[in-house]
């Protein structure tokens, strides 16, 4: 199948699921310009024994999860002693307490999880590798590394609930 027919077939599918998950036109356009060409250039890697939506699908959730992620990357949890202080360059205590109760709690929410998990949540979020090179990193399947990663996600996300 070539891209252009991938493209006329399934485009308005996955605008969709996207437009559903970010709520904004301009967006939820880019984002699935962004899943079509990711599936080109990993065509290669395309398994013909799943559903080609399936795997569409799953491109787009990664390509929406890079888009958040790199908007908030200038918003690190760690952070350098430099951004410490404010711009009359005296030191920010309420901002250093704010950041390490932060990182605090964070730490904690992954001391929750299982190896397995843990391993797979730090390949991606991390390591910043995509979920093809952790899955075969792990030599597990992708779907099973998809799996272990929406666990890690949700196990953290409870933890942290609750410990509001």
């Amino acid at each position: 199948m070539n891209i252009e027919k991938l493209y006329n077939d399934y485009q308005k599918i996955i605008y969709s699921f996207v437009f559903k998950k970010v709520q904004d036109v301009e967006l939820a356009e880019d984002i699935t310009q962004t899943t079509f060409v990711r599936a080109y250039e990993r065509f290669s890697q395309y398994q013909s024994d799943k559903e080609i939506l399936s795997w569409l699908f799953g491109i787009a959730q990664y390509a929406i999860i890079d888009h958040y992620r790199s908007k908030y990357s200038s918003t690190t949890i760690y952070k350098s002693l430099d951004e410490l202080v404010d711009e009359n360059n005296t030191y920010n205590p309420e901002f250093y307490t704010l950041n390490q109760e932060l990182k605090h709690q964070l730490e904690s929410a992954f001391r929750t999880l299982t190896k397995a998990q843990k391993d797979a949540f730090k390949l991606r979020f991390i390591d910043d590798l995509d979920s093809y090179e952790s899955a075969k990193k792990l030599n597990i399947n992708l779907n099973a590394y998809l799996s272990r990663v929406l666990s890690a996600k949700n196990r953290c996300k409870r933890f942290l609930e609750r410990t509001r």
